[in-house]
């Protein structure tokens, strides 16, 4: 997911980072079932962040983004006018 989020449109990543997680879910979901307590806790703990893998994915919003370089010379540059 990494490197997918690196190498794909902002759309289709977002798009893509909401239904992994909600299949994934799922699947913890159905795995959890007849399951001991560690394993039903150990579960609820990836559920919940896996919502909030969801969560941010849904409230991110669109900005450009800026390179290290370009913070750089505008800190740069806005030192220089003191």
């Amino acid at each position: 997911m990494i490197a997918a989020s690196v190498l794909i449109p902002r759309t289709v990543n977002r798009l893509m980072q909401i239904v992994v997680a909600a299949v994934f879910a799922l699947t913890i979901i159905g795995a959890a079932i007849g399951e001991w307590s560690y394993y039903l806790v150990a579960s609820g703990i990836e559920l919940a962040l896996l919502a909030g893998v969801i969560a941010v994915a849904v409230r991110w919003k669109d900005t450009p983004l800026v390179a290290a370089r370009d913070l750089a010379a505008a800190r740069t540059s806005r030192d220089a006018r003191g």
